[in-house]
């Protein structure tokens, strides 16, 4: 659907991840979906989600979120990687998880895409610790859609991928 790129935020001098949707995929319903990742994924504060600091649209029309950088890889490479997690370890990250999930909860939003690609691992000062990415396929409650209407999904409608 997109492709992610590292950038500098040019006034604080920090990276940043920018999400763009392909150009060749844009669609009404795809740009309004993706302007609802980004009002989904900015109501929420929580050091397991990954922050949104801005969204809009180039001078092109191309709708693009910029987001914080992480360092780390996504869950399900760490998977695949030796050797294995432990119980801990495990444990550590599914708790952690629920944490960012619960807090997505109380802001109105249901991710809808929970699987190992979009639980990125972030390595810190503190150490590692997952954090929940990817909010396209999201529902919103009615206080985060003021300004839209209906629905992008309709009932039955498969959203997300089969893992």
């Amino acid at each position: 659907m997109g492709t992610v790129w590292k950038a500098t935020h040019t006034r604080l001098k920090q990276p940043v991840a920018v999400k763009f949707i392909s150009r060749d995929e844009i669609t009404v319903t795809l740009a309004q979906r993706f302007v609802r990742e980004g009002r989904a994924t900015a109501s929420v504060r929580h050091r397991n989600v990954v922050e949104v600091l801005d969204f809009g649209t180039t001078g092109e029309g191309t709708p693009f979120l910029v987001m914080e950088w992480l360092e780390g890889e996504p869950l399900d490479a760490r998977l695949h990687r030796s050797p294995p997690l432990t119980l801990p370890e495990l444990t550590a990250i599914v708790s952690e998880v629920l944490s960012g999930l619960t807090a997505v909860h109380a802001a109105g939003v249901i991710h809808r895409d929970i699987k190992p690609s979009n639980l990125y691992l972030v390595t810190d000062s503190e150490g590692v610790h997952p954090k929940i990415v990817d909010f396209g396929v999201s529902r919103l409650q009615a206080h985060l859609l003021q300004d839209y209407e209906g629905t992008l999904t309709d009932t039955g409608q498969i959203v997300g991928s089969p893992i």
